[in-house]
C-alpha cells in the first residue's frame, strides 16, 4: 500500500523529463489526491455504500482540490500544505469537523424520541420482535441496566479526576468538562464509524482543544491531555459499538460482553504498558524515521497552535467553521423533510466531512471500491 506521493519525484522527473504530465502528478500527490492500492480499503468502500462513498469522493474533492488550493493561493496560510499547524491542511480540518458535529448534532436532536427510549429501563426496550432474537440471552435481564451504567461512569469520572489532577496537574472541574465533552463527541464518532467505518478521533480531539484553547489559555499540557480524554471515549465507544452490534446479532449476553471488556481492560493494563517500554527503550519514538509518530505531531502542533485561545484559528478559519456548521444543518433538516426518494441523493455530512480531515486517497480508494 504505498501512495504517488511517496515516490521520489526529483528522480521520475530527472529520468523522463520535466513534463506537464509528471508536474500534475506531483500537484496532485502533494494534497494526497493519490492512487492508493488497498484491497482494505476496497473493501471498506463495498460495504459502506455507493451513497456514502460518493459523499467521501466529493468532500475529497472539494477539500483537497478546491479549498485548500484556494486557501494556499489567497494566502490565508503560509506554510506546507501538509503542514496541520501553518498550512492548508490545517485550515480544511476546520470546517471538516464543523459540518460533521452539526451534522452529528442535528440529527440527535431530530431523533430526540430515540434519545429518550435510549435512557430507559432495559426491560422496557423493544429488542426487535422481527429479529428473532428471543434467546434467553436477549433477556431483559441480560441488559446493561441504568443502574451499571451509572455507577461505571461515576466511578471512572473519580478515577479520570484523581488521575488528571495527580499526574497533569488538571483542575477537576477541567476534567469534569472534558468528560462532558467526550459523551458528545462519543455519539459523534460511534455514528461516523457505523456509517462510514471511519473513527475520526483525530478530529474529534480538534473540537476539545478548541475549547480547552479558550478555557486553559497558554497550557499545552492541560490542551493535549483534555483532549485524550475526550478522544479515548469516542474511540472506545465506536469500537464496543461494534463488539455489541456483532453480538447482538449472534444472540450474545451484553452483560456478559461488558464485564469481559472490563476484564480486558485490567489485564491489558500488564500487558500494554510493559510493552510501550520495551519499544520506548528500542527506538526514539516521535524523533526518528523508524517511529515517527506523525498522529503525535500533529496533536502537538494544534495545541501550540490553539494555547492562544480562539485568537490563534487559522485566518478565516471561523468563516469556514460557521459554514461548515450550517451545511451540517442543512444536510440534517433536508433529510427529514425530503420525500423519501430525494433523500437518495442528498450526499451524507459526516462522510463529507471526514474527507477534510483523512487524505484524500482514503476517499477516493473507498469511492473506486463502492463503484466496482
Amino acid at each position: 500500500m504505498v501512495p504517488i506521493g511517496e515516490i521520489p519525484w526529483p528522480i521520475v522527473q530527472e529520468a523522463v523529463g520535466d513534463t506537464a504530465a509528471v508536474s500534475l502528478l506531483a500537484w496532485l500527490a502533494a494534497r494526497t489526491i493519490t492512487l492508493y492500492i488497498s484491497p482494505l480499503m476496497y473493501g471498506a468502500g463495498i460495504l459502506i455504500g455507493f451513497r456514502v462513498a460518493v459523499s467521501l469522493a466529493a468532500g475529497a474533492i472539494v477539500a483537497w482540490m478546491i479549498l485548500g488550493p484556494l486557501v494556499d493561493h489567497l494566502g490565508w496560510v503560509d506554510g506546507p500544505f501538509s503542514d496541520y499547524r501553518t498550512g492548508a491542511r490545517g485550515w480544511i480540518l476546520w470546517p471538516g469537523v464543523a459540518i460533521m458535529v452539526a451534522d452529528a448534532l442535528t440529527s440527535l436532536a431530530l431523533s430526540w424520541r430515540t434519545i429518550a427510549r435510549t435512557f430507559t429501563a432495559g426491560s422496557k426496550r423493544n429488542l426487535g420482535e422481527d429479529d428473532e432474537l428471543r434467546s434467553v440471552a436477549q433477556a431483559p435481564a441480560e441488559q446493561i441496566s441504568m443502574k451499571i451504567w451509572a455507577i461505571g461512569v461515576t466511578i471512572g469520572t473519580i478515577f479520570c479526576v484523581i488521575i488528571a489532577a495527580v499526574v497533569f496537574a488538571i483542575p477537576w472541574w477541567m476534567t469534569l468538562i472534558a468528560i462532558a465533552l467526550s459523551s458528545i463527541l462519543a455519539m459523534i464518532a460511534t455514528r461516523s464509524t457505523g456509517e462510514t467505518d471511519i473513527n475520526p478521533i483525530g478530529g474529534m480531539g480538534k473540537v476539545t482543544q478548541l475549547v480547552f484553547g479558550a478555557v486553559a489559555p497558554g497550557n499545552l499540557v492541560i490542551n493535549l491531555m483534555s483532549a485524550g480524554i475526550s478522544s479515548a471515549g469516542a474511540a472506545q465507544s465506536a469500537d464496543m459499538m461494534q463488539d455489541l452490534k456483532t453480538g447482538f446479532m449472534l444472540g450474545a449476553s451484553p452483560r456478559r460482553q461488558l464485564v469481559a471488556q472490563i476484564c480486558g481492560v485490567a489485564m491489558g493494563i500488564f500487558f500494554c504498558v510493559p510493552i510501550y517500554l520495551l519499544f520506548d527503550a528500542a527506538y526514539n519514538i516521535g524523533n526518528g524515521d523508524q517511529m515517527p509518530a506523525p498522529s503525535a505531531h500533529a496533536w502537538k502542533a494544534m495545541a501550540q497552535l490553539l494555547v492562544g485561545g480562539f485568537e490563534a484559528l487559522p485566518l478565516h478559519a471561523e468563516w469556514a467553521i460557521a459554514a461548515g456548521l450550517f451545511l451540517g444543518v442543512l444536510l440534517q433538516v433536508l433529510r427529514k423533510v425530503l420525500p423519501t426518494r430525494a433523500k437518495s441523493y442528498l450526499p451524507s455530512g459526516l462522510a463529507f466531512g471526514i474527507a477534510f480531515i483523512v487524505p484524500a486517497y482514503y476517499s477516493l480508494t473507498m469511492f473506486v471500491g463502492a463503484t466496482i
